[in-house]
């Protein structure tokens, strides 16, 4: 598909040829009690608009809908204010899940 031409009659252009590009899916682990500071300082604050894919993609994920949490003046003091700088890469905030947790003696 990357090495194709596609016809393009305009401003004197009479073919094109795309590019393909990955699309990376990341997880950002944190601890369940510091969930008000991550979604504050990742900037999710409103709530972010549902992206059509990411509802998809919630199911196989096994995860949830990023819940919509109320700030209080009070919480806004205790959280650092650590900016994450996104203006070179996009961010879909897809959804939240659980870590699973073991005692560490499945394996013996």
């Amino acid at each position: 598909m990357q090495s194709q031409y596609y016809w393009y009659d305009q401003k004197g252009f009479k073919y094109v040829q795309g590019a393909l590009q990955p699309i990376q899916l990341w997880s950002y682990v944190f601890p369940k009690e510091s969930l008000k500071d991550v979604i504050w300082n990742m900037g999710l604050t409103p709530p972010q608009p549902d992206i059509p894919f990411g509802t998809l993609l919630r199911k196989p994920l096994k995860a949830r809908k990023i819940p919509e949490l109320e700030f209080s003046k009070e919480d806004l003091k205790k959280i650092p204010n650590r900016l994450i700088y996104t203006s070179t890469v996009s961010r879909y905030p897809i959804g939240i899940k659980d870590d699973q947790v073991t005692d560490g003696t499945e394996h013996l």
